[in-house]
């Protein structure tokens, strides 16, 4: 018998799609419980700086654009490694000469006509997470089209955004990964714009999320997930699970309908010990389906249960977010949760 079974009646297909538009629209109403956000002092600051790399017209304005620009012609460009300007000029300047870049450019002023939504969702996250990171700097945002390969580069003081891997389907650009291949449509599916502030989230869960460097374990990874997971859900408290996960409402259902199903495998294979890389990427990274679980079985698996177990952790302990993010024992959660379907 398969894991997730894609037989449905059609009382119960009708009944999964009013589900999901119910999820879809109900707004705050559908939040979760929210500790807190402060106000910012000031706006995002959100640069296009795709319209201006399309208005270059020779090396002279190249160079005023890079002068114009200096965080992130250093941050993002590393200009001032580079042995001479002229290179770095020259690449983007054949940027706004690129038909392979035009074609994009086209792609993504049609899509991304107007970003204040961006800007707006970009304002909630960043003032929930500096409620729990009084410290934080909110980073500057540049968006362009650039051909790099680059969808999202989060570093200490930017944040840039290449909108070419946000496209709808029905853009003329496939994102590629960095062979210059065509990613898989399990991954594109999620590179999209309703994904776009939950991938920024999960980037910026990654800066405070503590790890043990000598916990090698599959446990160890899965506990990293699921409290980059629960980052997430309690900066953006609207934010619902298929976009948080990447999961659809489909799979979800399927993976809550047959949790003892898989935690019983994991156990069985003696998984959450496992130190075997190849092993722990197979079960916690991108793959489309985990035939080993069940034919139906959607990757990621790991991550998504780690998440169930902090999610326990927290709430049996009473920890604040910025505990657990804190916490690089992955065996103290996982053993004091008491997590057990």
């Amino acid at each position: 018998m398969k894991l997730l079974d894609k037989k449905h009646s059609l009382q119960g297909t009708i009944l999964s799609f009013c589900l999901i538009f119910l999820l879809s629209s109900c707004g705050k109403n559908n939040c979760r419980e929210s500790e807190g956000e402060v106000k910012l002092e000031k706006e995002v600051s959100l640069v296009r700086l795709e319209t201006e790399i399309d208005g270059l017209r020779d090396t002279a304005s190249t160079r005023i654009f890079l002068d114009k620009y200096p965080l992130f012609s250093e941050k993002f460009l590393q200009r001032s490694k580079l042995p001479h300007d002229s290179i770095l000029i020259k690449d983007i300047f054949g940027l706004s000469t690129s038909s392979h870049v035009d074609t994009m450019a086209m792609d993504v002023k049609r899509e991304f006509k107007d970003l204040n939504w961006l800007q707006s969702d970009l304002s909630q996250l960043f003032s929930h997470i500096k409620y729990y990171y009084p410290e934080f700097y909110v980073p500057p945002v540049y968006t362009l089209v650039s051909g790099y390969g680059v969808d999202l580069e989060v570093k200490d003081s930017i944040l840039v955004i290449g909108l070419e891997f946000f496209l709808s389907d029905s853009a003329r650009y496939i994102a590629r990964s960095a062979d210059g291949n065509p990613l898989p449509a399990y991954i594109r599916r999620r590179l999209k714009k309703r994904f776009l502030v939950p991938e920024i989230a999960m980037v910026e869960a990654d800066r405070f999320c503590q790890i043990d460097p000598l916990d090698n374990t599959m446990m160890g990874e899965m506990m990293k997930w699921g409290r980059v997971y629960y980052f997430m859900e309690k900066t953006m408290p609207c934010l619902q699970d298929t976009l948080l996960t990447g999961y659809t409402q489909v799979e979800l259902e399927g993976l809550q309908s047959n949790l003892k199903t898989i935690w019983a495998h994991y156990l069985d294979k003696n998984l959450f010990f496992n130190t075997d890389l190849f092993l722990i990427k197979k079960y916690c990274d991108e793959r489309p389906k985990i035939i080993e679980i069940g034919d139906d079985c959607p990757g990621r698996i790991g991550r998504w249960l780690g998440w169930q177990i902090v999610r326990k952790w927290a709430q049996e302990k009473k920890k604040g977010l910025v505990e657990v993010m804190a916490e690089k024992n992955a065996r103290k959660i996982f053993s004091e949760s008491g997590f057990k379907p």
